[in-house]
């Protein structure tokens, strides 16, 4: 295993991953526990860790699940299709659970939702993950989230799955603008950027020395002013800190020391930043970064 490789296990932590984990924890079990199954919502802006989180629930949790029905081949993982439609959707699920595509084109709606109902019991799927379904409010149209709310009412009901949806926090509305489709969720697990070190806040700074014992490339010891610089970069968010260090290692594979000029060197040749961030925070004056920070904090 190469260092890439090994970066790729180790797990983006996050503040609210502990609740978040016991939550999806909590839904797996209970299809399994003999009541009746809830699901759960993760949210989180793009670079959260979200669907990091889907990795470990099947690398780890449903992998070594002690219950004999949870496990790798009863977990199923659609990812929400853009643009984004029920029918969509629907291909979707047909092309992960290996069905012909021609149903998907001849049957309605209400038949195409039957058919995969039938292909899950057929497999005896116990969990199932839905990532990016924002997609289904981003875009509104009329009766769209009603169709879509509707679809996973009748999968859950008909089948007896947990499902595990992940998206953006505008998808909070999704199972909000439903009372039914609310009740089947144990809630919300909200994946939420650090803090920004701002007025001597440590939250950030404590993130960064946990994922740095964890890496397999060491880090420098990071000064506060590159810091700020850093939590700038990568708009708080562990996932995009993730690629950003990704970045720093295969921009220069054989250092054993992963220091400020890697970083700076992987941000400007290839790393893509929020789109709020309209500067290069480690060129910079420190008293404009600080501005930015503290406009940016307080706006």
């Amino acid at each position: 295993m190469n260092v890439l490789e090994q970066l790729q296990n180790n797990y983006i932590m996050h503040k609210s991953a502990k609740l978040a984990f016991r939550k999806i924890e909590m839904c797996i079990n209970s299809t399994v526990d003999g009541g009746t199954p809830r699901s759960v919502l993760i949210l989180g802006d793009a670079g959260a860790g979200k669907t990091a989180m889907l990795e470990v629930t099947k690398t780890h949790i449903i992998k070594n699940h002690p219950h004999e029905d949870i496990n790798c081949d009863t977990f199923l993982f659609v990812e929400a299709p853009s643009p984004s439609s029920l029918k969509a959707l629907q291909s979707a699920f047909y092309e992960e659970m290996g069905a012909s595509k021609l149903d998907n084109q001849r049957h309605t709606e209400a038949r195409r939702t039957k058919q995969i109902i039938e292909l899950i019991n057929k497999h005896g799927y116990k969990v199932i993950a839905n990532d990016e379904v924002h997609h289904f409010t981003e875009k509104y149209k009329a009766n769209h989230e009603s169709v879509v709310c509707d679809f996973y009412k009748t999968v859950m009901r008909e089948t007896g799955c947990a499902f595990i949806l992940v998206g953006k926090p505008v998808a909070e509305k999704l199972v909000r603008s439903d009372d039914q489709l609310r009740r089947r969720f144990l809630g919300t697990s909200r994946l939420e950027r650090f803090a920004p070190p701002h007025k001597g806040n440590r939250e950030f700074q404590a993130f960064v020395n946990m994922y740095r014992e964890a890496c397999p490339v060491d880090h420098v010891d990071f000064s506060d002013d590159f810091l700020t610089r850093l939590y700038i970069a990568c708009d708080g968010l562990p996932g995009l800190w993730h690629t950003l260090i990704e970045l720093a290692i295969r921009t220069n594979p054989a250092k054993k020391l992963i220091d400020m000029n890697d970083i700076e060197s992987a941000f400007e040749k290839e790393f893509q930043p929020s789109d709020v961030l309209g500067f290069n925070p480690f060129e910079a004056s420190l008293l404009d970064v600080e501005h930015w920070l503290k406009t940016s904090f307080e706006a």
